[in-house]
């Protein structure tokens, strides 16, 4: 090969080593574009949310309105939308069910036989849902942590660095309760409280009140909130109490006013 047909070759292996990177950086450019494309058509959806104005409404103002504390609609809104279009695409749940119905009869399989035995998902072998999770203040290590489970109980975690640490449920706080809210006195660290039951599955998940522990979470015991009232007197906008269903606004403690999750 003379010296002439090696520069041919150099020079057309260049060409295309050139063209690739032209083309590359191209189309990084165009997925760039894209990308921020869709960035600000889903900021836009959210900046011009339906739940604008409640958004802004603080816990006492949301009361008047007969709506729950916390902005759980909003945020699940927030969550779950569609970015492209700015909606909730809840038909695509129906399609899925269907989707698998047709599966099952196609497959002509019944559950539990030796082609489709069951295996197991929980609750002793995998997590359930969890609303609230707190560090153990007293601990200066860091390594204690407590969560309650919405499906029922306060569990600790004494070694949370370690993958293969285990949880065990707290006593106290009965494990059938639905644990959706804890705080901790900022004058007393020794002094907790945990909320039980949950508003937002249809009253499914009832709670029985407030638990209060005095010694670190070591004893818990329930805390008397005696019922807002008759069984039956007028529900409207300034009167949102309930007998048996509650806001919990206030639970005081000494000197200390502690303000609870809505259960």
């Amino acid at each position: 090969m003379n010296k002439r047909n090696v520069r041919l070759m150099i020079g057309g292996l260049a060409t295309v080593a050139l063209a690739t990177v032209v083309t590359l950086k191209t189309m990084d450019y165009y997925e760039a574009k894209k990308i921020a494309e869709k960035r600000r058509v889903h900021k836009e959806f959210v900046e011009n949310s339906p739940f604008k104005e409640t958004l802004q409404l603080n816990k006492a103002e949301r009361k008047q309105k007969g709506l729950p504390p916390n902005k759980y609609y909003e945020q699940m809104w927030e969550l779950t939308f569609n970015p492209a279009t700015g909606r909730l695409s809840t038909e695509n749940i129906t399609m899925t069910q269907d989707a698998l119905v047709k599966e099952r009869k196609e497959q002509n399989r019944t559950p539990g036989d030796g082609s489709n035995a069951w295996e197991e998902r929980g609750p002793n072998n995998i997590g359930g849902r969890t609303r609230v999770m707190l560090f153990d203040p007293n601990d200066s290590s860091n390594n204690t942590v407590y969560a309650g489970g919405v499906s029922g109980g306060l569990w600790v975690n004494t070694n949370i660095t370690n993958s293969s640490s285990q949880w065990s449920r707290v006593t106290g706080v009965p494990g059938n309760l639905s644990v959706s809210s804890i705080t901790v006195d900022p004058n007393n660290s020794n002094v907790w409280y945990v909320g039980t039951g949950e508003q937002y599955t249809a009253g499914d998940v009832v709670g029985t009140g407030v638990y209060e522990t005095t010694d670190g979470g070591s004893n818990w015991t329930s805390v008397n909130i005696p019922a807002a009232g008759a069984a039956t007197f007028p529900f409207n906008s300034t009167n949102l109490f309930l007998s048996g269903i509650f806001y919990v606004n206030d639970v005081s403690h000494g000197t200390t006013e502690v303000t609870p999750n809505y259960m």
